[in-house]
């Protein structure tokens, strides 16, 4: 196999290309898809008329039939089934199509579903819980698939290298509606630039020296 011939330290390289692809964008420190999901995201409203108590139509009485008395009332409750198996919501009217994912991108993006917690718009990343949801054994064609996910706009890399935001307009764990309009207030707010000191390590620095650390 080539990668046995390269050896651990080529390996290294050849995993550090695909890190140094995801980070070669911009971290962020709050989520870059919520503003358009805020414009884009229509909320349908239900409306479920309940008669009061008080009213005497709302309530069926139960009236003896010999004596003409009233034995008792009956009311009427509507229960709602729920599923108790955990799901995330795909949606398909985004443009987007899982078939022009390729197999490494479908992979993560499984992983990905099974990190997310319920109405949350960021999932938490761990390279060797990955590697064991995806079965592959080294990092290459996972960086791969979390660099297509990126493209596509389902993902985008977080302040740390473990988090990652999602489009809440692709795929959500929760009431998405609910939770945009909470979040609406804190994004206002454009993007600033920031200045960094010169004697601060640079950015290709700081990843290789998390490859280091991954990979020995």
């Amino acid at each position: 196999m080539i990668l046995d011939f390269l050896g651990h330290r080529h390996r290294c390289l050849a995993h550090s290309f695909f890190v140094m692809k995801v980070s070669e964008s911009r971290k962020l420190s709050r989520n870059p898809f919520l503003d358009g999901a805020l414009e884009s995201i229509r909320s349908i409203k239900r409306r479920r008329s309940i008669m009061p108590a008080e009213n005497k139509d709302a309530i069926l009485s139960l009236v003896d039939r010999y004596t003409g008395e009233v034995a008792g009332d009956v009311k009427f409750v509507a229960y709602t089934e729920v599923d108790p198996e955990p799901f995330v919501k795909l949606y398909y009217k985004q443009g987007f199509q899982l078939g022009d994912l390729n197999t490494s991108a479908l992979r993560v993006l499984v992983y990905i579903m099974h990190q997310m917690k319920p109405n949350s718009d960021t999932v938490e990343f761990y390279l060797p819980d990955c590697k064991n949801h995806t079965g592959y054994k080294t990092s290459k064609p996972i960086y791969a698939g979390l660099r297509m996910l990126q493209e596509a706009g389902f993902i985008h890399r977080g302040p740390v290298p473990t988090t990652y935001f999602i489009n809440p307009l692709v795929l959500f764990n929760g009431n998405r509606a609910a939770y945009l309009k909470k979040q609406k207030p804190a994004f206002s707010e454009q993007l600033k630039p920031i200045r960094i000191s010169p004697s601060a390590p640079s950015l290709d620095e700081l990843d290789r020296a998390w490859l280091d650390e991954m990979f020995g």
